[in-house]
């Protein structure tokens, strides 16, 4: 469909110049569209770069809809499942993140949280408030942390899961590397899933109750 199409291309050259410095010339032209096509379907500049957040939203809770169903069947009490899911969803993170055709939607939210616009709500509303909540309900399980310290440890391990998005340009300079390879894609992966570990062991370990000998 072309309504399809103008939001790809506008998803790719708004990540790459921002609503103010993107061009609705520019991306009719690359997604060989009239310009007469943008106003009648979204009224102009603002109207389409919502509409490329809600795309955005829509792609990622369809990639991450069977982690997040996954996730959502775990138990309150169970631990072990709690982590595995985190492992599932983290895992099923750094794929998109060193995959190349993901690397359009990575720009375009990369922008929205250094400065938000009305946009960022459409994302938040849309996909990120969903997974955000049921990665802090899973790091409450498997850990017995509170949910202020779940929300800072999801920030950080999503972080984690960014960096070879966001450090590609140096990681693949260090590499020698012109992409990632499926070698270093799995590499990636199995150094996040042991940050991943690791921080749940900790938290796990400082919320656990001493035991009665010990108080």
């Amino acid at each position: 469909m072309i309504t399809n199409r103008l939001l790809d291309v506008a998803i790719s050259v708004f990540g790459h110049h921002g609503l103010q410095g993107a061009s609705t010339r520019q991306i009719a032209r690359e997604a060989d569209s009239a310009m007469s096509a943008i106003t009648y379907h979204y009224g102009g500049k603002e109207g389409l770069y919502l509409a490329a957040a809600d795309r955005i939203a829509e792609q990622l809770r369809e990639g991450m809809e069977r982690h997040l169903s996954a996730a959502a069947a775990v138990e309150d009490d169970d631990r072990d499942g709690a982590r595995d899911a985190l492992q599932d969803i983290f895992r099923s993170l750094s794929q998109k993140m060193t995959a190349e055709d993901t690397a359009d939607h990575t720009r375009f939210i990369l922008r929205e949280q250094m400065n938000p616009t009305a946009a960022f709500d459409h994302i938040y509303d849309g996909f990120m408030q969903g997974m955000f909540a049921c990665m802090m309900r899973l790091v409450c399980i498997a850990t017995g942390v509170d949910e202020r310290v779940a929300a800072i440890v999801v920030s950080a391990l999503s972080g984690q899961a960014m960096s070879p998005r966001s450090s590609r340009a140096l990681l693949l300079r260090k590499l020698r590397l012109g992409s990632y390879d499926e070698a270093t894609r799995l590499e990636i992966q199995h150094v996040l899933a042991d940050q991943v570990d690791a921080m749940l062991n900790n938290l796990a370990n400082k919320a656990r109750p001493l035991p009665k000998e010990m108080q």
